[in-house]
């Protein structure tokens, strides 16, 4: 990865490209400065490239760990209690993170993938589920 001193300059257009390819990476530093920006803001420079961002935020984004059935979902929300309601699926843990660190999630579990965001749960799954609730606790569903 090439890191500058300064923020990288682009035009109009080579600036929406730039957010169209780092858009569902929505938690990337770079773009969420402009996803807090105003609505106009966001779609003079990005247009529809980028989703705006939900108005009620009730915790920081975190990468959950939700079991239903014999599979576990690894994804991101900044609701949890009300995305477990959603999926009908029980909490087994959360630690810090947004869209980057839940792609990292699926590649480092790729091995495991079922469908979607749904995993089988592997021995290194299961051990690392184990690992953010002894680091971070049980989740508090807010």
């Amino acid at each position: 990865m090439a890191v500058t001193a300064e923020p990288l300059r682009f035009c109009a257009d080579h600036e929406k490209e730039a957010a169209s390819k780092l858009g569902p990476l929505a938690g990337a530093l770079e773009v969420e400065l402009y996803l807090n920006s105003s609505t106009s803001t966001r779609y003079r420079r990005f247009g529809n490239a980028i989703a705006a961002p939900s108005k009620i935020s009730r915790h920081r984004p975190v990468v959950y760990y939700m079991q239903r059935g014999g599979l576990i979902k690894i994804g991101t929300s900044i609701r949890l209690r009300k995305r477990s309601q959603e999926l009908e699926a029980e909490v087994l843990a959360a630690e810090p993170g947004g869209r980057v660190e839940e792609v990292q999630r699926h590649r480092q579990f790729n091995h495991l993938h079922d469908h979607h965001e749904w995993f089988k749960p592997g021995e290194d799954l299961l051990g690392h589920i184990a690992e953010v609730v002894e680091r971070y606790g049980q989740p508090v569903l807010i």
